[in-house]
């Protein structure tokens, strides 16, 4: 097995490790070291759409649980809640350096965001929508 073969099997493992014990904030950076092992690769779509992601898991404010699932913690301190967001703004400039590179129009990012938040948001339950996050993240992009 190749070296990068390898690599990616391990991001793998730490993804399905981080997303076992509600780690969202680790499991969220495993998909930016995702995002930068498809980009060193000039895997670029699939690096758009990893980087697109991560946002959209910003946007909804994840934690680490640690594992922990009693209901009464989790009452206090949720695994995803809005008003613990923050987004880097480096990964707005990735964005459009990708989007310029792909030739992507703001309504190609739009359709390709709501495409990965939707998978994102139906399998993990987020609090804030699709739509709702790209409101959020096209002021953003217009921005950088």
């Amino acid at each position: 097995m190749a070296n990068k073969d390898k690599r990616w099997e391990e991001l793998n493992k730490e993804l399905i490790e981080h997303a076992k014990n509600w780690n969202w904030g680790l499991y969220r950076n495993t998909r930016l070291e995702m995002y930068r092992f498809l980009k060193k690769e000039g895997h670029d779509k699939q690096a758009l759409q990893t980087l697109l992601e991560v946002c959209y898991l910003d946007i909804n404010g994840h934690r680490n649980c640690g594992g922990i699932f009693d209901s009464e913690l989790l009452a206090e301190f949720p695994p995803w809640k809005e008003t613990n967001n923050w987004q880097a703004p480096t990964l707005f400039k990735w964005i459009n350096k990708l989007s310029k590179k792909l030739e992507y129009t703001l309504d190609d990012i739009h359709s390709l965001f709501i495409k990965v938040a939707k998978i994102r948001h139906d399998a993990m339950k987020l609090p804030v929508s699709p739509d709702k996050a790209w409101e959020k993240l096209s002021k953003e992009l217009k921005g950088n």
